[in-house]
């Protein structure tokens, strides 16, 4: 059974942090403010990934979200904070993000099969467990059916559930999901596409923050390069 379906059907409060230190050793600690995103000018006009709020990341395939998801864990696992992704389409892939700098130690993944009401009742449970870092909801790949039936109360009870705490929650997913009750929004799109004797060499992405709207500024530019 997928560890989202069990969370989904037992219901359980979990107390995940405090288990995981117990078990094996680690010290949890938050960085004041905001989490870094590694985009200078993200950084500079958001303080970072905000904590106790709800941030959507969005944008099509290919568009640099999974890269901006992995920097979030990047930065948060390398301050030795424990993180959660909710993976509804079961579309995460570790080797990728422990190649970009996410300590898959102190990660928890949690795959749904598909099902995206398990992802949402765990990622509820998670973030009413308290104590994490950093819990993201993968929707990156679900059917745009699917994310319109999305129970809205949902959203009320992951903002309620995250406002008082030192969480950074965000949502990833093809377009807007959480609406009014999303703090931050960022947009990605990619621009540019290098190709080297037909090997993919360089990806330039333009990262917008739409939420909140702050003019011309929020267009910002990020480049991430692979190596062969």
């Amino acid at each position: 059974m997928l560890i989202g379906e069990y969370m989904a059907n037992t219901g359980v409060h979990l107390n995940l942090p405090d288990a995981l230190q117990s078990r094996l050793g680690w010290k949890q600690s938050f960085v004041p403010n905001g989490l870094r995103s590694g985009i200078q000018g993200l950084d500079e006009q958001t303080n970072g990934w905000p904590r106790g709020r709800i941030t959507e990341i969005v944008g099509a395939s290919s568009s640099g979200r999974t890269t901006l998801l992995h920097s979030l864990l990047a930065e948060g696992t390398s301050r030795g904070e424990i993180c959660a992704v909710v993976d509804a389409m079961n579309a995460f892939d570790p080797s990728t993000a422990m190649l970009n700098g996410v300590q898959l130690e102190r990660l928890s993944w949690i795959q749904c099969g598909g099902n995206l009401e398990h992802a949402m009742r765990a990622t509820d449970l998670l973030l009413h467990s308290g104590g994490l870092g950093v819990v993201i909801l993968d929707l990156c790949d679900a059917p745009a059916d699917l994310l319109s039936r999305l129970p809205s109360p949902f959203w009320f009870r992951f903002r309620r559930a995250v406002e008082s705490t030192q969480t950074v929650c965000a949502v990833v997913a093809e377009r807007p999901v959480a609406k009014s009750c999303s703090s931050l929004m960022v947009h990605a799109e990619a621009t540019e596409r290098l190709f080297t004797e037909r090997v993919f060499r360089e990806a330039t992405h333009r990262i917008e923050m739409r939420k909140p709207y702050v003019g011309q500024a929020s267009e910002l530019r990020a480049t991430w390069r692979w190596n062969s």
